[in-house]
């Protein structure tokens, strides 16, 4: 599990497969063409279910 500090924020793009997204106790099941936005200062993990899959993740950050 990662976070990425106080205020930054995490968006996620499923390119191709099937990612499981667990956001501290939270479980997203994303498919292709699905995006995702959350406070990426929580806990969380990334993980390919079934076949290989491709997951473009970008964290913006605050300045602080």
């Amino acid at each position: 599990m990662t976070d990425h500090g106080r205020g930054s924020i995490e968006y996620g793009y499923v390119v191709s497969g099937d990612v499981e997204l667990t956001v501290d106790d939270q479980v997203f099941l994303l498919q292709t063409g699905d995006a995702i936005q959350f406070a990426a200062g929580h806990s969380h993990a990334y993980r390919s279910l079934k076949r290989a899959s491709t997951l473009l993740t970008v964290v913006a950050y605050t300045d602080d």
